[in-house]
Parts: structure tokens; sequence; C-alpha cells
């Protein structure tokens, strides 16, 4: 082979190798797209045990395969090279069934009597979670009660929508459910320009299944971090800059949120 053959040939390959490139690009981006959702009302009450940042990402992304009008009792499939190229790691196939099978367990919600107190119930997330390591797939079918309890239930309640993308560069453990009941709150209350929301620090702590966490170190190493990924982050997305404060009289903490964009809209009607 002559030298400019060779050229050719070395170019066409620089081609193909961008071209791979750029489909896994739009590949990942059109799965960062999809839309998560969740029921407002069981974002607040909700107890995930146990599970690692991937697991959490994992559950967040099964729920952004679904789509208004699905079929419920259908089979979900789930591509390994689409979790191994949106989460960029070289999961096994095992790897992945024993994720969702985690993930499948976790999920606790939590309720209250009118006498105060507390009832706990734990459902499974999926009732088959069928692995085929041949095909590098993972089908999955939802567990009736889940859906029942949790979701699906479209025309029932309020849902909270956004973006997967707004969820894969967290690297702290708890930011994605601080995330989701701050956004929750922002959206319920759109027509405020600072939005304030206060917890007791203990449900808190039980939501984030911190119990066992001192309060200082709670604040500190969870509270603190995950703020500064999620403003880092999703400024945008919830539309301004978060601030916390701490009341040790109360024992409670009230998160801030400046909601710029009705700032803005009150100032254009001046």
């Amino acid at each position: 082979m002559d030298y400019v053959e060779k050229r050719k040939q070395g170019r066409k390959r620089i081609f193909e190798k961008k071209l791979k490139e750029n489909e896994k690009k739009k590949r990942i981006e059109e799965n960062k797209s999809y839309s998560v959702a969740l029921q407002n009302e069981k974002i607040f009450n909700s107890i995930y045990s146990g599970l690692n940042l991937y697991e959490k990402k994992m559950y967040r992304f099964v729920l952004s395969l679904i789509k208004k009008g699905d079929d419920i009792d259908t089979t979900f499939i789930i591509r390994h090279k689409f979790i191994k190229e949106l989460f960029n790691h070289n999961f096994t196939s095992k790897d992945i069934h024993d994720m969702l099978n985690k993930v499948s367990s976790s999920l606790t919600l939590i309720g209250t009597y009118k006498n105060g107190k507390k009832r706990y119930l734990s459902i499974p997330i999926f009732k088959v979670i069928d692995t085929s390591e041949n095909s590098e797939t993972t089908n999955v079918i939802f567990n009736e009660k889940y859906t029942e309890f949790v979701f699906f239930s479209f025309d029932k309640g309020h849902f909270l929508k956004y973006e997967l993308a707004s969820i894969l560069n967290y690297k702290k453990l708890h930011t994605i459910e601080i995330f989701e009941n701050l956004l929750a709150k922002v959206r319920e209350n759109q027509r405020e320009e600072i939005v304030s929301i206060e917890y007791d620090i203990e449900t808190l702590k039980e939501i984030l299944d911190c119990k066992k966490q001192a309060t200082k170190d709670f604040i500190k190493k969870v509270i603190k971090k995950s703020i500064e990924e999620i403003n880092k982050y999703n400024y945008n997305v919830l539309g301004g800059t978060i601030d916390y404060k701490y009341n040790r009289t109360k024992k409670t903490i009230t998160f801030y949120i400046e909601n710029i964009a009705f700032m803005i809209k009150q100032e254009r009607k001046k």
C-alpha cells in the first residue's frame, strides 16, 4: 500500500471513530433529556434506605423511561450499554441486576395518623427483574402495589417533573432527595420572591436516612455539601441561589431560595 492510500485509510478510520463518538454523545444527551416524574405528596414522606449514589440515579433513570399513557403492566427494557454510557461506568450485567434488586427493596413510605403516630410502609418496586448477560439487557415489570401508592396515576395528585440530566452530575449521597424536595416546594410557591421552606431537623434526618447522625455533622456534612452542589448545577432549574439557616431553639432548618424569574417579572411591571 503506497503512502497516499495509507493516508486515505488513516483518515477514514479517524472519520469513522468520530462518527461513533458523535453517535454515543447523541445517545447520552437523549437519555439525559428524559423526564423523571415523582408524585409530590410522596416525595416529602419517602425514605430510600441504604442506596449508594449510583443506585439512586438508577432509580430515577428507570422512572425516566416511563411516559404518560404507558401501560404500567408492560415490560420496560433497560439496555446496559445506555447505563454504562450515562453513568460513565463499566458495570457488568450482574452489577446492574444487583443494583436494580437493591433499588426494588429500598423504598419506605412514612405516614402519620391523627394522633401523631407514624406509619411505615415498605413496598417492593419491581415484581420482575430479568437480566440477560447475553443480550446485555434487563427487563423490569413494576409491582402493582408500588404503582398504586407511589406512581403512574397521572390523573391524580401533583407531580414533580424534571430532566434526568439535573441529577447526573451530583457526587454527594443525599443531594438528589434534597433537590427534589426543594424543587417541589419552589414549584408550589412560584409567586414569592423568596421561597422559604422549614423542616423539623429530625424529620429531615429521617427522610434522608440520617437518623443516627449528630445534628452538627448532619448540617455540615450533608446539608452544606448538598446545597453547594445544587447551587453549582441547578441554579437555573430552581430559579435562584439556595441558602439555609438552622434554628437551635426550635430545632428546625429553613431553606431560602431566590425566585429570580418572579423578581424580574415584578420589576418589569413597575
